[in-house]
């Protein structure tokens, strides 16, 4: 009798540390050094004590980290004799035995002697062999094709997002040196037309360095407005400091698009931003220009070597949240450079008939900047209290309006200061666009009744450096 209830303990303490066959990993190929997850098995609470690959030559496989569900993985050489076939995963539990949990394929070898060609640049999010990513923006309809003829060019996958609320999905690539970005596009021309790549961007917030707005664009300074009614404004920007008196019983709310290891930057330019949009009527200085709005911020921005930035897949991210949670007016006060691929999410956005306010940016160019050179965004530039523009505001034929942004007092996460940048011009624009869209403008008519109401500067009608003039409120 004690003999057979010791087997049967020994059979069940094999059976809890033996895994059940996981899902076969899909998705994309790999390449050496680059992490990798099997889940769907039940791996129990012990670590591996060895994963091998099984081949001509077996390769010992580098565990990164595990659970119940999942085994993250990561190959640190390329096996020889191996081809981009499938290849089974053998994974052994202490005694237990090894048991195969999944195949991984592996992608395709660079020829021989090539290296990177290009790594990374400041504005561009690095891939693990520190070349620049690509963004891939595709209706879900096309993303397998997509997918497909990429990685039969050599192109790794390494990741994918969903931006289901904009019908989009973004596929996050590394391209090999021997397939450059034109070659790329003219691959998914033919197997996805409705695809557009480009580099993987980073973004800075539009804030220039420290230096009134109310009087300027014609409101009360001593009696602010009220929304007619509260519409949803969003926001992408850094994190908002909701216990600033300026926001205390706003309606707000936030949600985060970073990605581990990001760290959010201080609550500074959110929280001046969204003060300037939807700040309490009796908040004084720091009642905003559509109070009575509500809030939905969407933290897109981290710190990274001293300067607040974010990548494209965060801003699309955040727009694709927003447009689900019912915002239909978006403030982005950040720049950058122009992208093809953040160029058809700001489309897919627009198709769902979200406003879109952007700032030039504050580099001192005519070059234009994105998003505000989207020809579905509205874009800002920056003047001061006696209307001349920003010595810093980027300029070109797609601004379309200025407002206050030279010396604007801002409320600065529990404090206030004075602060200039396109920034805070946009944020001006959204919210008295906000007020149009309370009164029932839809987006076409938000444009054309801020046009009407715009003070002409500079040369007769619409010109590259003020668009068609300082932005007026019209009341109340």
């Amino acid at each position: 009798m004690r003999l057979g209830l010791l087997l049967i303990v020994f059979i069940l303490a094999l059976a809890s540390h033996g895994p059940a066959v996981a899902q076969p990993f899909v998705g994309k190929c790999v390449s050496p050094n680059e992490p990798f997850t099997i889940r769907g098995g039940n791996f129990g609470p012990q670590p591996p004590s060895q994963v091998i690959l099984l081949g001509e030559r077996r390769v010992r496989l580098r565990v990164l980290g595990w659970s119940n569900s999942r085994i993250r993985l990561l190959l640190p050489r390329r096996p020889r004799g191996l081809d981009e076939t499938s290849y089974p995963i053998q994974v052994t539990f202490g005694t237990a035995g090894a048991q195969t949990i999944g195949r991984i394929t592996l992608c395709p070898a660079a020829p021989r002697g090539e290296r990177v060609t290009r790594r990374a640049g400041r504005d561009e999010v690095a891939a693990p062999n520190r070349s620049p990513e690509y963004v891939v923006s595709v209706p879900p309809s096309q993303a397998g094709n997509a997918q497909n003829a990429l990685q039969q060019a050599g192109a790794t996958l390494l990741r994918t997002r969903p931006l289901p609320s904009i019908g989009r999905v973004l596929l996050i690539v590394q391209l090999p040196p021997s397939l450059p970005l034109a070659s790329a596009a003219q691959i998914l021309q033919g197997a996805a037309p409705a695809a557009r790549i480009d580099v993987h961007r980073i973004y800075g917030l539009a804030e220039g360095p420290r230096q009134f707005a109310a009087a300027l664009v014609g409101d009360d300074p001593a009696r602010r407005c009220t929304l007619r009614r509260s519409v949803r404004v969003g926001l992408i920007d850094g994190p908002v400091d909701r216990a600033h008196p300026a926001l205390a019983g706003v309606p707000l709310v936030q949600a985060s698009f970073l990605n581990r290891g990001q760290r959010p930057v201080s609550a500074a330019h959110g929280t001046g931003i969204a003060a300037l949009i939807g700040g309490r009527a009796d908040a004084g200085p720091f009642a905003g220009f559509a109070s009575g709005a509500s809030l939905y911020a969407a933290n897109a921005f981290y710190a990274s070597r001293g300067r607040s930035q974010a990548n494209l897949e965060g801003v699309a991210a955040s727009l694709d949240w927003l447009t689900g949670q019912g915002v239909r007016l978006v403030n982005m006060s950040f720049a950058g450079a122009p992208n093809a691929a953040l160029a058809d999410v700001i489309s897919a956005t627009a198709g769902q008939g979200v406003v879109m306010v952007a700032s030039s940016g504050n580099d001192g160019q005519r070059t234009p900047a994105f998003p505000a050179a989207a020809p579905e965004v509205i874009a800002v530039t920056a003047v001061d209290a006696r209307a001349r523009l920003y010595n810093r505001a980027n300029t070109g034929p797609h601004i379309e309006f200025a407002a206050p942004g030279v010396d604007v007092f801002a409320a600065e996460s529990r404090r206030g200061g004075y602060v200039s940048g396109t920034s805070y011009a946009s944020a001006i624009v959204t919210g008295l666009a906000a007020r149009l869209q309370a009164q029932g403008a839809g987006s076409n008519a938000i444009r054309r009744s801020l046009q009407r109401g715009a003070r002409d500067l500079g040369p007769a009608g619409r010109d590259d450096r003020f668009g068609w003039g300082l932005i007026s409120s019209g009341g109340c």
